[in-house]
């Protein structure tokens, strides 16, 4: 038997969001058993949820819903053992930066599943990715690293999704998509078969998505249409998704 010490990194919204999810992990053995099956440990490993990470000083050692922040990253540097963590940060090109960097450290990825995420065959998960509950996959989908997929998504067969991508609530995603690294898929939003959404653009809330859209672009409405041409990643950077 092994510790699995946990951190997530992001003390934000989605930060307290997740960390919900996660203590019901930790005390709940039916739970645990299931969420270690997909992740390659043995069942009797014991999981620890140790708290959060963050880089703002003024927050460490307050709690959220019972769970403290720890500090910023350099907490590894004065824990005994091997801990594991994802990224609660919703902005992807922050997400990058951090995950980045928190590997560098000798932090270990580690995804969080939901025990009712219903998949059948040839699903592919990125390390340190986040399922929520209520999630729908079917066939051959394949995600990159640190993706989030919140409450009740639906993915259609054979989706592709890059790294740090987001489908945010109820996004709707038919059949031969494929969404490029870094791109926001927001809630409420559907994508028709075989569409293809560049890398780190951004879909608006509600929209519906009947034609390919351009890396660093805006789309919103129904049907889609651009609002916004970032040009760069660095313009992307500036915006929250």
């Amino acid at each position: 038997m092994k510790n699995i010490n946990f951190v997530l990194i992001g003390a934000g919204d989605f930060g307290g969001e997740v960390g919900s999810y996660v203590k019901d992990i930790e005390n709940d053995h039916i739970r645990t058993i299931s969420f270690l099956f997909d992740s390659g440990f043995r069942t009797n490993d014991c999981f620890k949820f140790l708290g959060y990470i963050d880089d703002n000083p003024e927050t460490w050692g307050k709690e959220i819903y019972g769970k403290k922040i720890l500090g910023n990253m350099d907490f590894i540097k004065t824990y005994p053992e091997p801990i594991y963590f994802t990224v609660t940060i919703g902005a992807p090109v922050i997400r990058k930066i951090v995950a980045e960097r928190a590997e560098a450290l000798g932090y270990i990825p580690l995804s969080i599943i939901s025990p009712d995420f219903r998949k059948r065959e040839d699903v592919e998960i990125g390390k340190g990715s986040i399922i929520l509950p209520g999630v729908v996959f079917t066939n051959g989908q394949k995600l990159g690293k640190y993706c989030h997929i919140h409450e009740c998504v639906a993915v259609g067969h054979k989706v592709t999704l890059g790294d740090y991508g987001t489908l945010a609530p109820s996004a709707t995603i038919f059949g031969g998509c494929e969404i490029g690294e870094g791109t926001y898929i927001g809630g409420n939003s559907t994508l028709l078969q075989f569409v293809k959404v560049g890398k780190w653009s951004i879909i608006g809330a509600g929209a519906v998505v009947l034609k390919d859209v351009p890396d660093l672009h805006t789309y919103v409405g129904n049907p889609a249409h651009k609002i916004k041409d970032f040009g760069t990643i660095g313009n992307r950077k500036r915006y929250r998704v």
